[in-house]
């Protein structure tokens, strides 16, 4: 089930941005004002934008973060660190995940150091439509001439490599996969299947959503 305040505040994170991206520089009151939400939770949402390295905090305030050139989207040494472990059982996992995958499917393909070994084992599949809001991916899929692909929009989270957040739900909305490679942090017995960033859950329940059975 998709968390509404979640989705509600992912929502709001985007119109932060687009507003300080307008302004360049922007002031907590101002801002709690327009979106009509405390101070303190405009700090909150000021302090998430800043650890995505999208904007810099200021005395009272924020500006736009300009100057990316030491600070990439994607944080390709920490995702390839992931695949080296456990890289035998995600060599294998992968193997399997490719193996029922088959010619002309539509699939929603997440982000992650195993879905990223299974990209490389499509090779073989001819006319394959991927939905993804994966950014390492995006490589692999140029590098594959039997696969169209769609990449989501939102907000990039360079530390796993994917976009997340109100607008990448409502770009999965669009499409009606017959399939879906969702990655998991974990299995727990009491939660079930988790993960370590807290907007793929949301994001990853209306991928589930979407597809066609």
């Amino acid at each position: 089930m998709v968390d509404i305040k979640r989705t509600f505040r992912e929502e709001r994170l985007e119109q932060i941005y687009k507003v300080i991206q307008q302004k360049q520089k922007v002031f907590v009151p101002d801002l709690a004002n327009q979106f009509n939400i405390s101070e303190s939770s405009v700090r909150l949402d000021l302090a998430e934008l800043e650890s995505h390295n999208l904007i810099t905090r200021t005395h009272g305030g924020a500006i736009l973060k300009t100057d990316f050139s030491n600070d990439l989207v994607v944080n390709l040494d920490a995702i390839n660190d992931r695949i080296t472990h456990f890289e035998k059982e995600k060599d294998a996992i992968a193997r399997k995940t490719a193996s029922i995958i088959e010619d002309g499917d539509t699939i929603m393909m997440d982000g992650g150091s195993t879905t990223k070994i299974v990209a490389k084992y499509l090779a073989d599949k001819k006319n394959l439509t991927i939905i993804t809001n994966s950014l390492i991916l995006i490589p692999e899929f140029i590098a594959n001439p039997n696969i169209n692909f769609y990449v989501l929009g939102g907000l990039a989270f360079k530390e796993h490599g994917v976009v997340v957040g109100y607008m990448t739900n409502e770009c999965i909305a669009q499409f009606h996969p017959n399939k879906a490679i969702l990655g998991i942090d974990g299995i727990s017995l009491d939660k079930g299947l988790t993960a370590a960033n807290p907007s793929n859950p949301a994001v990853s329940s209306v991928k589930i959503k979407m597809i066609e059975v």
